[in-house]
């Protein structure tokens, strides 16, 4: 399947497509920026907790800080793929109007 829209669908008008492409360019940029900011969260997580990667013995405070920097990391993974997702079905709305497909 090559494009997200019906076949039977009528082709849109030029006033509409314009308010679509907007709307979709629009949304485009939102998904780009919580993406990015969601995977520079993971990147800067997976750099805290590597500090805790060395070695060493931890005391107990320091193995709570620990676990909860793991979640955090397992949490913003999640996000990430999600975001990442939605990215892209965003992009491909937005490259499917652009192509005028409908």
């Amino acid at each position: 399947m090559d494009s997200i829209f019906d076949a039977a669908d009528p082709p849109l008008s030029g006033e509409t497509l314009k308010r679509e492409r907007a709307a979709a360019e629009a949304r485009l940029r939102l998904w780009r920026l919580r993406f990015l900011s969601c995977f520079t969260a993971l990147l800067l997580s997976f750099g805290f907790v590597y500090a805790f990667v060395d070695g060493r013995m931890l005391t107990k405070h320091d193995e709570l800080i620990k676990q909860a920097l793991l979640l955090l990391s397992l949490g913003l993974v999640i996000a990430s793929l999600y975001t990442g997702l939605l990215l892209w079905e965003a992009r491909r709305i937005f490259r499917d109007l652009m192509k005028g497909v409908r």
